[in-house]
């Protein structure tokens, strides 16, 4: 295709485009005539029915509340001016109505004030069958015509004090009213930006449908829901200056538009990619997480870049916690390793030093069997030591089976007192080992391993045996109704600070070396084996404690042997 050719189709496309563009801008004059006009009808309709719902509140929680007052019941009785005087007689200035009427059953005016266009109406206004409506329903409103006016009227039954939802027989009738007068003609003219007159009921009240006019009928209704009167709301507009406004307001605005538009592409540009990239960058440089959440906001894209760089710093910090935790696991297992060495060192010295001396032939029997005694006893540490690594190793495995038989607990516990009370170190210390079954009841069975939870309870009573130099131990069991036996063994040595409350079931963690320069024997495992066994049988285990005020270690099991 030729330059002209080019030229002319450029030339015809334009020339679309503008007359595209020109029927669209009469199709929307057009479209913002019905607009207009349907919004200002809407709008003059909104304001008269605002007013009107206003009124009636207003004079509706009044007659409700004056109502229900015994003084009313009375004056409904029998006409007393001078009480009705010193009580309503402010009422109309109070409340800004035109007129108050208090009558009796037999329809009787016992007492009124009435000023402006409520002087107008007709005797018969309160009529019988009126009032017989509002005998059975409590409450009437409607609108009626006093003089040249509009006028609301409440009525309300008169009830005595305290029967708020009027269940009781109506004493008598209150009416209140009040009037459309210029002023609140005039505030609707305000509020809807046009006149307002009044007319005699128009059939149906219909809207007009004059295009050079927004304008309504709004009805007023009498108590028999009949039509009594209409406001007729008329607002002229200038549709012809309008148009050549809009026309106007429409070039402005799409120049407007032009630069805006190039203003706004920068911006968006800006933000939806210039500055989450930013943010990107920060992210990663800074590993400042607290970022991810504005690109979670910055678009679906952005989005799923946030959630990987998310999970890829939270796999980063996982990394370095676990690389931690293998660091803090390998000093501990070097310090576990130290520890061990000593351990057995020092019960194999006594075995194979003390096995040297019985060669020798001039010993007693007395010093041969102090000799052996020190053999066994150091023969059965190396045992026990071996017996918790491995301990600890099945567990950790997972090769340890939990076997459920029925256990009695009193008599579990009564074997752990007698066994520890010949202990050599409660001997020694003269310590207290006492037991506490309460609120248990005797001879209570439950199902669990005996093995496993007798090897639990003998290791927290040793621990506690072993940090305890006077006082005395106890071993405490109880049976919940949550279906878990609770058992506890307290003692009174020198406390565990709380800052060490869980770190004192890790692995090789001897927690009194932290804080106390005494050294005690053992590998720091035997509450590691007790957590796991606890954990194995389904339950769990934690200590109380306070430095220098003893310690209680509890943990809990199923009592039927079931998690």
């Amino acid at each position: 295709m030729g330059i002209g050719k080019k030229i002319r189709l450029v030339i015809l496309l334009l020339f679309g485009l503008a007359a595209i563009s020109i029927l669209g801008l009469q199709v929307f004059n057009r479209h913002q005539v019905g607009i207009f006009t349907h919004y200002s009808r809407t709008q003059v309709k909104e304001a008269a029915h605002a007013i009107r719902d206003i009124n009636e509140t207003h004079i509706y929680w009044v007659a409700y509340d004056y109502g229900l007052w015994d003084g009313m019941v009375d004056l409904a009785a029998i006409a007393d001016t001078t009480w009705a005087r010193e009580n309503l007689g402010e009422v109309l200035y109070w409340f800004d109505l035109s007129a108050l009427w208090v009558l009796n059953l037999e329809g009787e005016i016992m007492y009124s004030d009435i000023e402006g266009c409520a002087a107008m109406l007709p005797d018969t206004t309160f009529s019988a069958s009126l009032l017989t409506k509002l005998y059975e329903e409590r409450y009437v409103s409607f609108y009626t015509i006093a003089g040249d006016q509009l006028l609301l009227v409440q009525g309300a039954s008169i009830h005595p004090t305290g029967d708020e939802y009027r269940e009781s027989d109506p004493r008598g009738f209150l009416f209140m009213a009040m009037c459309y007068d210029e002023t609140v003609i005039g505030l609707l003219g305000r509020l809807t930006g046009g006149e307002v007159t009044l007319h005699p009921a128009i059939p149906d009240c219909p809207e007009a449908a004059d295009l050079s006019a927004a304008e309504l009928h709004v009805p007023y209704d009498y108590w028999d829901e009949e039509g009594i009167a209409c406001l007729a709301f008329r607002k002229n507009v200038d549709f012809a200056q309008m148009l050549r406004q809009n026309a106007l307001l429409i070039m402005v605005i799409m120049t407007m538009m032009a630069v805006l538009s190039i203003a706004l592409l920068s911006l968006l540009l800006r933000k939806w990619v210039t500055k989450p990239l930013g943010t990107v960058g920060d992210i990663i440089a800074q590993n400042d997480l607290s970022k991810v959440s504005f690109l979670k906001q910055s678009g679906k894209e952005f989005r799923r870049i946030g959630i990987l760089i998310e999970q890829f710093i939270s796999q980063k910090e996982e990394l370095r916690i676990a690389k931690e935790r293998a660091e803090e696991s390998d000093k501990l297992k070097s310090a576990f390793l130290a520890n061990v060495s000593h351990e057995i060192r020092t019960p194999m010295s006594g075995v194979t030093g003390f096995a040297e001396l019985l060669r020798n032939e001039g010993l007693t029997r007395e010093q041969r069997m102090h000799y052996t005694d020190v053999i066994i006893k150091s023969g059965e540490h190396l045992i026990s030591l071996i017996d918790d690594v491995l301990d600890l190793s099945a567990i950790e495995s997972g090769h340890v089976k939990i076997r459920k038989e029925l256990l009695n607990l009193e008599n579990l516990l009564l074997e752990l007192q007698s066994f520890y009370l010949q202990h050599e170190q409660v001997r020694e210390k003269q310590l207290d080992i006492s037991i506490q079954c309460e609120p248990c009841e005797k001879g209570v069975v439950v199902h669990a391993d005996r093995l496993r939870l007798k090897q639990l309870l003998m290791n927290l009573v040793g621990n506690a045996v072993k940090f305890t130099e006077e006082g005395g131990v106890q071993i405490g069991c109880q049976v919940h109704d949550d279906g878990y036996v609770h058992f506890y063994v307290r003692d009174t040595g020198p406390g565990i600070p709380e800052e060490y409350h869980q770190m004192i079931f890790d692995r090789f963690a001897q927690v009194h070396t932290y804080y106390s320069h005494e050294k005690k024997e053992g590998t720091g495992l035997g509450l590691s084996i007790c957590k796991g066994l606890v954990e194995l049988m389904g339950g769990r285990i934690w200590v109380e404690s306070t430095l220098n005020k003893g310690a209680t270690f509890h943990f809990t099991i199923p009592a039927n042997g079931e998690a």
